[in-house]
């Protein structure tokens, strides 16, 4: 397996989510999932598809990953458009940062619904991250690891 980008960020945190479970694991790309889309305000029916297959109501089917493929993709390609547009004047960087955001939210939960739980929820994490603020994340993983252990 190769090594997480989360590493270059948190090297501590990836050490504690690689001692969870697969439910923890699960539970953990859930709870930052859901927390990233909706602190940056991305809306799409392939991000509620994606949510509710992990939670477990529905299938993580390689359709709905490439679905959010789909999207994760074009809004990437939009925020590098208004970041092209930041040169001419017509942008400004926080729209820019806005888009890019989003973008970050929507493969956060790419890799959340990836086979692989181990590797899919640190690269869930480092993206949320991205998007976010790592002190937020950390408390999120880390309150998901203490409620797994108390049940």
């Amino acid at each position: 397996m190769s090594e997480s980008r989360l590493v270059s960020v948190a090297p501590e945190l990836v050490r504690e989510i690689e001692r969870q479970k697969p439910a923890a694991l699960r539970a953990i790309a859930l709870s930052v999932s859901e927390w990233v889309i909706r602190e940056v305000g991305v809306v799409d029916e392939r991000l509620d598809r994606g949510i509710a297959a992990l939670e477990g109501t529905t299938e993580i089917s390689p359709s709905l990953r490439s679905d959010i493929n789909v999207l994760w993709d074009g809004l990437d390609v939009k925020a590098w458009d208004i970041q092209d547009l930041i040169e001419g004047g017509e942008a400004t960087e926080g729209e820019y940062e806005a888009a890019f955001f989003r973008a970050r939210a929507a493969n956060a939960l790419w890799y959340a619904l990836d086979p692989e739980l181990l590797m899919g929820t640190l690269e869930c994490v480092y993206e949320a991250q991205a998007a976010t603020d790592i002190d937020a994340i950390r408390r999120i993983v880390y309150a998901v690891i203490e409620t797994m252990n108390a049940s």
